[in-house]
């Protein structure tokens, strides 16, 4: 859920580890050659926080917040562009699998005129984060359990934060991509 630390966690990792680090937020993410961020700024980021070393930035932490966000908004695939969703899980297989990526030295969009450079993510650690709203109903209906609301057993109801927590330790990936995760997204995760 929102506030407990998981950004916290991931920078002291980071700064425990001597490595550089970088928050990305996924609901400013858009496929490439749209109005927003592409993918590829995360490691621009990255880059940066390494003082444009990047021999050190290929070894660094990358924490997308938000990734939730992404999800597929129902079960079928959209017939309609999705340029902040889908697109952007695609858009971030390249860099989540390990492989040279080209990253924009702006920081902006990647343009044919700008000045790029070639960054191996094999050995960068993305950790991905959010609060998947709705996702503990999900899981609670797998399982058989009722949750909150009118037909709910008394035993098996889901009240407090700690009743939720408890449900999200039997998330699997199938959950994920039920809820909106490209199946291929999740196998990179």
């Amino acid at each position: 859920p929102t506030g407990v630390g998981k950004t916290l966690i991931a920078e002291t990792i980071a700064k425990k580890l001597n490595v550089p680090f970088a928050i990305a937020d996924a609901t400013v993410l858009t496929q490439s050659g749209y109005v927003g961020s592409d993918p590829s700024s995360i490691l621009t980021k990255l880059l940066k926080n390494a003082n444009m070393d990047i021999e050190k930035a290929q070894r660094g932490i990358v924490y997308i917040d938000e990734i939730d966000k992404l999800a597929r908004k129902g079960e079928n695939p959209s017939l309609t562009r999705d340029v902040g969703g889908e697109s952007v899980q695609q858009e971030l297989l390249k860099m989540l699998e390990g492989d040279m990526v080209e990253v924009p030295l702006g920081g902006g969009r990647k343009h044919p005129l700008e000045n790029n450079v070639t960054m191996d993510t094999r050995n960068v650690l993305f950790i991905i984060g959010g609060s998947f709203e709705g996702l503990d109903k999900q899981v609670a209906a797998r399982n058989n359990k009722k949750s909150i609301g009118f037909g709910s057993s008394s035993d098996k109801k889901v009240e407090t934060e700690e009743d939720k927590l408890d449900i999200f330790k039997d998330v699997r990936h199938t959950d994920l991509i039920k809820f909106g995760m490209l199946p291929e997204f999740m196998g990179r995760v």
